[in-house]
């Protein structure tokens, strides 16, 4: 019988999944399930995939309510290799369990060859242990950080403290390679900004323009951290996902309310993906994001180092038009090749298709990039936006080119088809 990795997860939320490398005591027989993968015309490569198994749909009761409130579950395609599994509980508010979510890194499937696996699914008996290694979050009052194993990944910067205005007006993430930090926070060349971060110099609102790219006028506008949904918070050996809260505030006034939710993925030796999903709520009325391509959007700040030396480097994609003060229109997406404390790293920041356009980059020599978008977000209305931000090891993955970065992009931007049916 071939032996596959094994993975669960507990049910209460924020507890890391676990791997079992020793078989577990199942409590009872596994569901089977056939799942089909189809890549459509993209040629896919270290690509999440997740899908749902829903209460009724694909899931009895005794599958969704363990005793222990965990699972075991075994994915392998038809050679009968598996794959390292997560799985994660969704929880209605009398915390039922009312569906589980399946995550896993498919190395490789070929444009128009759709792949077949065989998934089984159990409630978990006694005898299984947990992983050496494995994606958790470290929590303090300023600061929420991602690790992986004791090596940190991102840092969110949470603390606001009226006392330190022009060090805390502002929540962002710091991007992390263990104790190293590749991107800035204050200080240095443009103090604004600050790591990865988010917000627009021209918000107008409320018969008033706000500015939410930098501080201008000492604590009038502020990005604050509110809370964090720990019902979304999950972590495991594969994926991690945080939730949190941002009140954009003019002079005490609320403009936008601001869901953040941040999806990182271990695709493999040297490669990060980060997932960012914002969901912007008009809080004051009608909302228009405006400014230009150099002071507004999502955008990515590396360290200052950087500055200093004016060497980021940049790969675009070979349609992108433009150039003169740094903008590229054309241009879904932006790779930088930066070096920190004498490493290499490359920074890929992807744009959704399904964000507004038209969408302009701005890459500057000094290590600040990203993409720049008009909107008007509707009274009572709200906009989603959706990024992918790969952080990838140059010294261990070696140099980026143009083509590979844009096969990635298509992968990002053109989701696959999932099927899956019970046997």
């Amino acid at each position: 019988m071939m032996r596959t990795r094994e993975v669960w997860c507990p049910g209460a939320v924020g507890l890391a999944v676990a791997v079992a490398l020793t078989g577990p005591i199942l409590a009872q027989e596994p569901a089977r399930f056939t799942v089909t993968v189809d890549p459509g015309g993209v040629d896919r490569s270290l690509m999440p995939v997740s899908l749902c198994l829903d209460r009724g749909a694909h899931l009895d009761g005794d599958v969704l309510t363990p005793e222990r409130g965990e699972w075991v579950c075994t994915v392998t395609d038809v050679a009968g290799v598996g794959r390292t599994v997560q799985v994660e509980a969704h929880r209605e508010a009398d915390l039922r369990v009312s569906a589980l979510s399946v995550h896993w890194v498919e190395e490789s499937i070929v444009a128009g060859s759709p792949a077949v696996f065989e998934l089984e699914l159990s409630p978990l008996g006694e005898g299984a242990a947990a992983p050496e290694t494995s994606l958790g979050f470290e929590e303090t009052p300023s600061a929420l950080t991602l690790t992986h194993g004791e090596h940190a990944l991102w840092r969110h910067e949470l603390g606001f403290d009226p006392d330190r205005i022009e060090e805390t007006y502002k929540t962002f993430h710091h991007v992390l390679d263990g104790e190293t930090v590749l991107t800035k926070g204050l200080g240095g060349l443009y103090p604004h900004h600050r790591g990865l971060f988010i917000g627009w110099s021209k918000t107008r609102a409320a018969g008033r323009t706000h500015n939410f790219w930098w501080n201008a006028k000492g604590a009038s506008h502020l990005q604050r951290h509110a809370g964090f949904v720990d019902t979304q918070r999950t972590a495991g050996p594969l994926m991690a996902r945080s939730v949190s809260l941002v009140e954009w505030l003019s002079s005490g006034s609320l403009i936008v309310s601001e869901r953040r939710g941040v999806t990182t993925w271990n695709l493999g030796p040297g490669r990060w993906s980060h997932e960012f999903e914002f969901v912007l709520q008009a809080a004051a009325g009608e909302v228009r994001l405006d400014g230009d391509p150099a002071h507004g959007g999502f955008q990515f700040r590396a360290a200052q180092e950087v500055a200093e030396r004016e060497d980021c480097a940049y790969v675009l994609p070979l349609a992108a038009q433009g150039g003169e003060n740094d903008n590229w229109t054309d241009c879904p997406w932006a790779a930088a090749r930066i070096t920190i404390g004498g490493h290499p790293y490359w920074i890929v920041h992807m744009n959704a298709p399904s964000n507004p356009g038209p969408t302009t980059y701005n890459t500057r020599s000094y290590g600040r990039f990203g993409s720049f978008f008009r909107a008007t977000i509707p009274a009572d209305g709200e906009l989603r936006l959706r990024y992918r931000v790969l952080v990838i090891d140059g010294a261990e993955c070696g140099e980026l080119r143009e083509e590979v970065i844009a096969r990635a992009f298509e992968d990002f931007a053109t989701p696959v088809s999932i099927e899956v049916s019970r046997q």
